[in-house]
């Protein structure tokens, strides 16, 4: 979480603005659906939109946010055996 904050602190953003701005900068079919349990948050993911992202910033997020950077189980493994949608390689299963 560090270098996120940092990145995002760089661009003069919160974490939660980078991560949706580098999520809407990936296609425009790509459309993210934050949640958010109170008037704040929505406002600042609102005033994603407002944000002027440097060229650069979508190769620095993507190495931050790599396809190989997921580890551990998702769910817990009694979970894990309800839902077939879901399952990474080598994901114990008992």
């Amino acid at each position: 979480m560090g270098r996120l904050k940092q990145l995002a602190g760089d661009v003069g953003c919160t974490a939660a603005q980078l991560c949706l701005g580098w999520l809407l900068a990936k296609a425009d079919h790509a459309v993210p659906i934050p949640g958010t349990t109170n008037i704040a948050h929505l406002d600042e993911n609102l005033a994603t939109l407002a944000i002027k992202w440097p060229e650069d910033l979508s190769a620095a997020a993507d190495a931050l946010f790599s396809i190989d950077a997921p580890s551990g189980p998702h769910y817990p493994c009694s979970a894990q055996k309800q839902i077939d949608t879901e399952v990474w390689a080598n994901e114990p299963l008992d």
